[in-house]
């Protein structure tokens, strides 16, 4: 993954999206790692993600959680 530019994250204000999806957390180590996460900074990234996803879902409906 390439380098995210810090000032465009400090002007996207991304610290305090990334402290409400916090409160979302169960556990200090869900906490943790909600606010450690970063932005992609590729579409194919995305898309790799995105897809991933898509296929966890798919086995959650199937097989229950």
């Amino acid at each position: 993954m390439n380098k995210i530019n810090i000032s465009s994250l400090k002007k996207l204000e991304f610290d305090k999206v990334l402290d409400i999806l916090s409160t979302y957390a169960v556990t200090a180590n869900g906490k943790s790692m909600c606010r450690s996460l970063i932005p992609y900074y590729t579409k194919k990234d995305v898309e790799k993600s995105q897809t991933e996803t898509a296929e966890a879902l798919t086995l959650i409906y199937r097989k229950g959680s």
